[in-house]
Formats: C-alpha cells, sequence, structure tokens
C-alpha cells in the first residue's frame, strides 16, 4: 500500500516537472509570449468581409500602433531629444516630407487645362465675372501661385487647384521637425498647459525588434526617463504619445496587479485555512493543490495559444479562489464520502466552461483552458489526497449553521420574496449596459492629454477617417471625388483631405479641359485677353496620371493615401472635418457600399456589445446544462429549483453592480461565468450532503476564500478588473445565503 502511495506520489512529480519543462520551453524558444496590447482581447469585427478593406486596416493598425509622436514649444530641446533617440536602434526617425513650393508648381505647370479646383466653375458664368475674378487674384497679397501659373495657363485654373493643394493638411518643417503655428482657438485651450503658440514636433517608428512586449516595456521606461532630463535641462515640456505608452502602462499596471493581488490572496488564505484547521501540514497540501492548479493551467494554455495576454492571468488568478474548493470538501468531509460529488461538480463545471472555448474572444477562450486544466489539476491532487492521507483534523463549528437552516424551511417564501423585489427593482432602476472600450484599460490622464495634445497639432483631431474601395487606381479617384461633391453640397465648410486633391482622375481632368476650351471657344476669357494683353487659350490636352504623380514632389504623400493595391482591389484612405450623426449617416447609407468609416473605438465598442450578449447566452446555455445534469443526478424539482436559485444569483449580481457602478459591461458578465461555476459546486454538495457540519465548513471555507481573492479585485484600478470583482462578490454572497434551499427536506 504504501509502495503503491510512493508510486502516485512519484507520478505527480513527474508530471507536474514535464508541464514545467513545456512551460519553459515556450517561453525561452519564443514559440508563446504574453501580449500586452489590451485591444487584443476583443475580436476584430466581422461586419467587414472585404480581404482589401481587412489588409487595408491591418496596415492602418500597423503604422499607428508603431508610431511614437513627441511635441515641445522649444525646438532646441526637441532637436537635442530627437538626436538621442536617433541612436537607439529600436527606433527609426521618420522626417517630414521636404516639399518645396517652387518645385510643387513648376510640376503641375506642366499640366494646363487639365487642373482646377471645383469652386473655380462658379467663375465661368460671365465674361465679367471671369475678368474680375482674375484681376482679384493677381492683385491680392498672397497671389504667388496666381503669378507663377500665370504664363502656363492664363485661365488660373491652375492657380485655383494649387491653392487648394497648398491648404490641404499642409504642415510646416523647420530644421527636420515638423512645425505648428496654433491657432488662436488652440492657444485658448492649452494657454493653461503651454504657453508657446508654436510647436515642433518629431515622428518615431518601433522596428520590428522595439515591438516586442518586454522590450518595449524597457523602452518606453527609458524613453519617459529620457523625457524627464530633457524637460528638466530645457525647462520646458515634452508631450510623448503613441500606443506603445498606452500598452507598456496597461503592461506594468497588469504586471503589477498579478503580483501583488496575487500574494496578498494567497496570504490571506493561508491564514483563513492555518486559523480554521491550525495544521501546517494543510497549508503545505493547500499550496501544492494551487500550484498544482496553475501549472497544469499555464501548461494548457502555453501549448493551446501562442500570444497570453496579461488581463486574461488577472481573471485567470482567481482560480487560487476556487482549485482548493475540491481541497476542503476532502478534508472537511469523512473519507471516500464525496468522490462521486466532487467528479461531478468539476464535470459539471468544466462543461459549462468548454461552451466558452468556442468563443471567438480571446479572452475567454484563455480563462476557459486555464481554468478547465487547472481545476482538473486540483480535482486529482484532491482526490489523491482522499486516497493517500488519513489526517485527524479538528474543526470548528459552522456557528450560523441555525440560520442556513431556517432559510432553507423558509425557502419557498424567501425565494417568492426575492423573486418580487428583484422585479420591482429591475423595473424601477434596470440594468443598464455601457460598453466604451474604455474599461479595458487604465490609461493616466498625463497619456490622455498627451494623446489629444499631439492629434491638435498633427491635425488629426476631430475627423473622421474613412476607407475607400474600387476595383482600380482611377476607379477609386473617381469615387473619391463623388463623395467630395456630396460633402461640399450637404456638409457645411468641410476640410477633406483626400489624394484627388493632389491627383483627380483622368475622368475629372478630361471633364475640366472640356469646359475650358468649351469657354475659350465661347469667348469667355476675350475681355480677360484684352485686358492683360495676353492670349488666354488652353493649350493641347496633357492629363496628370498616377504613374507621373509617382515622380512628382509630393511622391511621398502617396503611400500615405493609397493603403492598399493590387490587381483587383485600389483603396484610399481620407479624412474629413467632424459631421454630425444625421450627415454621417447619411453619407454611409448613400455610398455604403464603397466607402467603410475608420472608428476603431467605436468598432471595439461594438465588439464588446456583441460579446456582452454572447457571454449571456452562452451563460444561459451553461445555466441550462447545469438543470440537465442535476435532472438526470437527482430529479426535476431540484433541477428546477437550481435553475431558479442560479437566476436570482446572477440577476442579484448584476443588478447591484448596476446600482453601484452605473452601469455594468462585458467583465461584470464574465463574473457571471465563476458564479455559475461555484453555484453548480454548492447546490451539488448542499443536494448530495444537506446541512451537515462538514459540508457547511467546506462551503463556507470556500466562500472565505473566494471573497478573499474576488474582493482585492475591487482595488484594481483597471475598470474591467474592479468590475469582474465587484460582481464576483455580490454574487458568492448571495450564493452562500441562497444555496442551502437547494437541500431537499427530510420527513
Amino acid at each position: 500500500m504504501n509502495s503503491h502511495r510512493i508510486s502516485i506520489t512519484l507520478a505527480f512529480v513527474v508530471i507536474a516537472a514535464l508541464f514545467c519543462a513545456i512551460i519553459a520551453k515556450q517561453f525561452t524558444s519564443g514559440d508563446t509570449q504574453f501580449s500586452s496590447d489590451i485591444l487584443a482581447v476583443v475580436p476584430q469585427s466581422d461586419v467587414i468581409t472585404s480581404p482589401a478593406i481587412t489588409q487595408a486596416k491591418a496596415i492602418i493598425q500597423q503604422r499607428s500602433s508603431g508610431q511614437l509622436v513627441f511635441s515641445s514649444g522649444n525646438k532646441h530641446a526637441l532637436l537635442a531629444f530627437k538626436q538621442r533617440l536617433e541612436k537607439n536602434a529600436a527606433l527609426t526617425y521618420i522626417p517630414p516630407p521636404d516639399i518645396k513650393l517652387d518645385e510643387v508648381v513648376a510640376f503641375y505647370s506642366r499640366y494646363p487645362g487639365s487642373l482646377m479646383s471645383s469652386s473655380y466653375p462658379s467663375q465661368l458664368s460671365e465674361p465679367s465675372e471671369l475678368l474680375n475674378y482674375t484681376l482679384a487674384e493677381l492683385t491680392k497679397p498672397d497671389s504667388t501661385l496666381s503669378a507663377s501659373s500665370l504664363s502656363s495657363d492664363p485661365t488660373l485654373a491652375l492657380a485655383s487647384f494649387l491653392n487648394g493643394v497648398s491648404h490641404t493638411g499642409s504642415m510646416g518643417q523647420q530644421d527636420g521637425l515638423f512645425k505648428v503655428q496654433l491657432s488662436r482657438s488652440q492657444q485658448q485651450i492649452f494657454a493653461a498647459d503651454d504657453a508657446h503658440k508654436t510647436f515642433y514636433l518629431a515622428r518615431f517608428m518601433l522596428t520590428e525588434n522595439g515591438a516586442d512586449f518586454s522590450q518595449n516595456i524597457a523602452l518606453t521606461q527609458q524613453i519617459t526617463g529620457l523625457i524627464s532630463q530633457f524637460e528638466a535641462e530645457y525647462n520646458s515640456r515634452i508631450y510623448f504619445s503613441g500606443f506603445a505608452f498606452h500598452g507598456s502602462e496597461n503592461a506594468q499596471q497588469a504586471e503589477y496587479e498579478i503580483s501583488t493581488f496575487g500574494i496578498i490572496s494567497l496570504v490571506a488564505v493561508v491564514l483563513l485555512v492555518l486559523v480554521f484547521f491550525r495544521n501546517l501540514i494543510v497549508i503545505g497540501l493547500m499550496l501544492v493543490t494551487i500550484s498544482n492548479a496553475c501549472i497544469w493551467g499555464m501548461a494548457a494554455l502555453v501549448l493551446v495559444f501562442d500570444n497570453i495576454e496579461l488581463i486574461g492571468l488577472v481573471f485567470s488568478v482567481t482560480l487560487i479562489g476556487v482549485a482548493i474548493d475540491y481541497l476542503f470538501h476532502v478534508l472537511c468531509a469523512e473519507k471516500n464520502t464525496i468522490t462521486t460529488s466532487l467528479v461531478l461538480g468539476f464535470v459539471t463545471t468544466a462543461a459549462g466552461y468548454a461552451l466558452y472555448s468556442f468563443s471567438p474572444m480571446a479572452l475567454l477562450q484563455q480563462v476557459a483552458v486555464f481554468m478547465i486544466f487547472g481545476l482538473l489539476g486540483a480535482l486529482v491532487f484532491s482526490l489523491f489526497c482522499q486516497y493517500a492521507l488519513d489526517l485527524k483534523l479538528k474543526k470548528p463549528r459552522i456557528a450560523w449553521a441555525n440560520v442556513l437552516m431556517l432559510l432553507n424551511r423558509e425557502k419557498a417564501k424567501l425565494l417568492a420574496v426575492l423573486v418580487v423585489l428583484f422585479s420591482l427593482g429591475f423595473l424601477v432602476k434596470p440594468i443598464v449596459h455601457q460598453d466604451d472600450v474604455a474599461v479595458l484599460s487604465n490609461t493616466s490622464e498625463t497619456l490622455k492629454h498627451n494623446e489629444m495634445f499631439n492629434l491638435t497639432l498633427l491635425g488629426q483631431s476631430n475627423k473622421h477617417h474613412f476607407l475607400l474601395t474600387a476595383d482600380s487606381m482611377q476607379s477609386a479617384l473617381e469615387k473619391q471625388e463623388t463623395v467630395v461633391k456630396w460633402l461640399e453640397k450637404n456638409a457645411n465648410q468641410v476640410e477633406v483631405n483626400s489624394l484627388a486633391n493632389y491627383l483627380p482622375s483622368l475622368n475629372a481632368q478630361q471633364t475640366t479641359y472640356t469646359l475650358l476650351q468649351n469657354k475659350v471657344v465661347a469667348g469667355h476669357y476675350t475681355e480677360v485677353s484684352n485686358s492683360l494683353g495676353i492670349n488666354v487659350g488652353v493649350e493641347q490636352y496633357s492629363p496628370l496620371t498616377v504613374s507621373e504623380f509617382k515622380q512628382s514632389p509630393l511622391k511621398q504623400l502617396l503611400p500615405l493615401h493609397l493603403v492598399f493595391e493590387d490587381v483587383h482591389n485600389a483603396v484610399l484612405w481620407f479624412n474629413v472635418d467632424t459631421l454630425t450623426s444625421d450627415t454621417l449617416n447619411e453619407l454611409l447609407n448613400e455610398h455604403g457600399d464603397f466607402l467603410h468609416l475608420l472608428d476603431k473605438r467605436q468598432e471595439i465598442s461594438d465588439a464588446l456589445g456583441h460579446y456582452r450578449s454572447t457571454v449571456m447566452g452562452l451563460m444561459a446555455l451553461s445555466a441550462v446544462v447545469a438543470m440537465l445534469v442535476m435532472a438526470l443526478r437527482f430529479d426535476l424539482v431540484t433541477a428546477l429549483l437550481s435553475g431558479l436559485i442560479i437566476g436570482l444569483v446572477t440577476l442579484c449580481a448584476l443588478l447591484l453592480s448596476s446600482w453601484i457602478q452605473g452601469a455594468v459591461n462585458l467583465f461584470n458578465y464574465l463574473a457571471t461565468i465563476l458564479i455559475l461555476a461555484l453555484a453548480i459546486d454548492y447546490l451539488i454538495f448542499y443536494r448530495s450532503k444537506g446541512l451537515c457540519q462538514s459540508n457547511l465548513q467546506a462551503i463556507s471555507l470556500s466562500l472565505c476564500s473566494s471573497c478573499l481573492v474576488f474582493g482585492i479585485l475591487i482595488l484594481s484600478k483597471t475598470p474591467a478588473v474592479f468590475s469582474f470583482g465587484l460582481t464576483l462578490v455580490i454574487g458568492l454572497v448571495s450564493l452562500y445565503l441562497l444555496a442551502p434551499c437547494i437541500v431537499k427536506e427530510r420527513k
């Protein structure tokens, strides 16, 4: 018998060592990595299925996620800071485009008669209006473009086009830095933080090596340290922004909470067990149970997933509170009397979690895999303890057992009253849902302010961004011009930054040439010719093509606007000033077959709402599975009563969470997954063992340990984790009070 126990013990040690080796191998070889991307826990929206759009979105996401932006009102401080960062191999400097106005004028002057702004045709109605327009353009203070292009195109149509080019998305530069002059309204907004009127920007991109998770944290810490150093040296602020800073902040917060919450929870549970059992051997068994559960869960994770989300591990740390429940039942019950209940509880819980493993949401998949295999590890070790150990433990009696018995005797009245109360509460103040992506992170106010400030300097704040798809480049340009015309007609004075502003379609150029030629033939430019003493006419048609634009002084703008192109697709990016919701909806309804709004925040918020609904459905399905198991194992009345108790506990947890937080989100619903898992255990053990002291001792220990683990999550600065912890604590307390109602009265 002893040799048999030794063999089983050695088997446990070998399996644990094997799993540890697998975990170490996966991380050291780079096959599995941690991820700090808080957006990766949410799947991409499946509304758009076009491969070209998917590819274009991926390109834009890569651009934005790898970009770091720094700005300051002190040029010398930013120049010195830029020079220091350029020495870092993890960063690549992005210089501002070196575009000279005279080169731009010379380039476009090769295409007279083909280029014209959209406002110019309004001047062609009457010859006298053309003369007044021409004289006004040539005599105004900033008539450089008109005078420069007069010899190439006396109609000044080209000059009108050049004026549009010079004012579209333009940013100055100086000494290799972007230079931005704040408007008067912008100065008023930011005056409290920085009195400078002129700001300079430097942009960097993370290299491939710099995008690594661990390197990102070290890199951002190094950069923020340098910023503090240069700010002190030059007595000027340097505003920094970029996705890497957000990811690093959230990663550091997640790592801190994982270690801090895990240690505090473990110490608290150890003290609880020590006070209850007063036996150091039990402490050792508990630590081995938790370790075994974590090793089994982590081994499953690294074998199934290439990237492990840190926020998922924050949730999975709750396994500590659940894993030792099986051990508590073994230690509190008489030897070999609860094996069936333990296995039944695990199978039912695992079946519920298995449903979540099929979810397209990475967070749900990872938590489900970790929990199933972690609980399996805890169950196996607990059964081994039941078989191999014979501890004589003195356990205190549960003093409030009579209260739980009273709740059981009056369960019909209690459940009826709760149904009425919760129904009234739901009607008076129903559950409010909030699916904002902000619940995923805890970005500092400094970083939020920097992000807004730098977006303002870059001209990207208060903008709508779009992707436009077509089967060719020319078709895309024509569609973009259609959208621009629609905006000019339906939106008041919005600025559009599009490729069509620099490269009109061949169809638009042909229309321009024909219009100007007809007006020349009709004599509309006769008065202009007589007044200026030059021959105003249109030369032979010479359109600007895409291949010629690629060789132009503005060729650096093409990769920004042309996001993706292959043989069958062309995807253009452009932005416009913020539109009213009605105008935006009308625009998308009319041109939605080829126009796609880029709004990552809204996409993720919609996805959070969608998967909140998915969790609700899975939760209901899991409850049905649990009821079926209860019906097969016990009877139909037990199954229906189990469903009622689970429903009341879930409603109580969500309703009170909504009242306390103001609204609930996806992560409040994720907490109901764990509530369901514990509810199944509590209900099975109460139905099997009744309200005997050993059962009450194990379940009371389970409640206290779970509350110690989950309660600390309420201290988290991450809204998602706080929501998770709050709902769990409310749900567990209500479950502890209602679960005894499942006990069948004995006559």
